[in-house]
């Protein structure tokens, strides 16, 4: 695991959707801005993820049929 996954990893953790609930894995999308003005989208995921998991995720937040009890269970959702 990177430094960065650790950071990541124990941040999400310590923040779980209901009390009881265990991390499976995580996906990052981080849009940034370069020097010469280009935008840049950058992903990282938790480690050991299968390609096909980061997929799954990133569609499922996308494109998933959320309830809204489901997205507001977790206080964190900006909502």
């Amino acid at each position: 695991m990177t430094p960065p996954q650790t950071q990541i990893q124990e941040t999400i953790a310590i923040h779980p959707p209901v009390a009881g609930a265990s991390l499976r894995g995580w996906v990052v999308v981080a849009d940034w801005e370069m020097v010469d003005g280009r935008q840049v989208l950058s992903r990282l995921s938790s480690p050991g993820t299968a390609s096909w998991d980061v997929k799954g995720y990133l569609h499922e937040a996308l494109f998933g049929l959320w309830a809204a009890d489901d997205v507001g269970i977790w206080e964190g959702n900006g909502s």
